[in-house]
C-alpha cells in the first residue's frame, strides 16, 4: 500500500491499489471474526470486571457497525449477565446503545419526548412548549461550538420571544452541566434529562454536538442540523420562523 501514492493519477494502477486495499480489508475482517468468537468463548467463563466490560464494549461496536456480524446473539447474552445495578453504569449505557439503538425521529414526524429537569430539579416536557415553535440545542460544557453559539442564542431568544420556545438541553452529568450553567449565563430554557449520550439527545438522529432541531407550533420536526459558524443560527431562524 505504500508503493503507491494515496490517489493515483494512472487509473489502472489507481485500480490495483483500490483492490489490493479491499483484499486486505476482508483478511483483517475475517481475523477480527475469528478473534471475537474466541474472546466471546473466553469471557463467558470470567467473571464481569473493567477489561470484560471493555471487551463487550467493542464487541458491541462490532455488532452494530460490522454488516453481517455473526455473534449478535452471543453478544447480547454477555449483557444479559450484567445486574441491573451494573447496566446503569456509563460504560453498561454505551453498550445499550450500540446494542439497541435508539428509536429515531425523522423530519415530518411528531417530537421525541420526555421528562427533562431544570436546575431546580422541576420536570418538564416538550410538550409543554406546544403552540409555540421551539428551537431545541443540544449542548455540552466541552463543546467549544455550543458554547460560542450561546451569545446567539440569546439574542435569538430575545428576537422572537412571542412566537419561540429556545431550550437548551445538556448531554452532560448533573455535576458538568451545573457548573457549566454558572459560567454561562442563559436566560432562556436550561434543562437537562440526565441520561447524557442515551436519553432524548440519540432520537434526534444524534449528529455532533451542537445539535439543533426545529420544532413547528404543533410539535412536529420541522428540521434539524448541526455545527455552529458565526452569524449561521440568527440566519437559519430568519428563514425558519418566516
Amino acid at each position: 500500500m505504500r508503493k503507491y501514492p494515496r490517489k493515483p493519477d494512472d487509473k489502472e494502477v489507481l485500480a490495483k491499489v483500490v483492490a489490493l486495499r479491499d483484499s486486505l480489508e476482508k483478511v483483517e475482517n475475517d481475523l477480527d471474526i475469528r478473534i471475537d468468537s474466541n474472546v466471546i468463548a473466553r469471557m463467558k467463563q470470567l467473571p464481569i470486571e473493567e477489561v470484560w466490560m471493555d471487551k463487550l464494549k467493542s464487541l458491541a461496536i462490532g455488532v452494530r457497525y460490522t454488516k453481517g456480524y455473526p455473534y449478535r446473539k452471543e453478544v447480547e447474552e454477555l449483557y444479559a449477565r450484567l445486574t441491573d445495578e451494573q447496566r446503569e453504569t456509563p460504560e453498561a449505557l454505551d453498550i445499550r446503545a450500540y446494542l439497541f439503538p435508539a428509536q429515531t425521529v425523522a423530519t415530518q414526524e411528531q417530537a421525541a419526548d420526555g421528562d427533562l429537569f431544570d436546575l431546580q430539579g422541576n420536570v418538564h416536557r416538550l410538550s409543554d412548549f406546544k403552540g409555540k415553535a421551539v428551537l431545541i440545542d443540544f449542548w455540552s460544557r466541552g463543546c467549544g461550538p455550543c458554547l460560542k453559539a450561546l451569545p446567539e442564542m440569546k439574542e435569538i431568544s430575545q428576537k422572537y420571544k412571542d412566537r419561540l420556545e429556545v431550550v437548551s438541553i445538556s448531554i452532560d452529568d448533573k455535576t458538568n452541566w451545573e457548573i457549566a450553567s454558572r459560567h454561562h449565563a442563559i436566560s432562556w430554557w436550561n434543562l437537562n434529562d440526565l441520561k447524557g449520550n442515551h436519553g432524548l439527545y440519540a432520537k434526534y438522529s444524534a449528529g455532533s454536538i451542537p445539535r439543533y432541531v426545529f420544532l413547528s407550533p404543533e410539535g412536529e420536526v420541522v428540521e434539524m442540523w448541526s455545527g455552529y459558524g458565526k452569524g449561521s443560527l440568527l440566519e437559519k431562524l430568519g428563514k425558519l420562523m418566516e
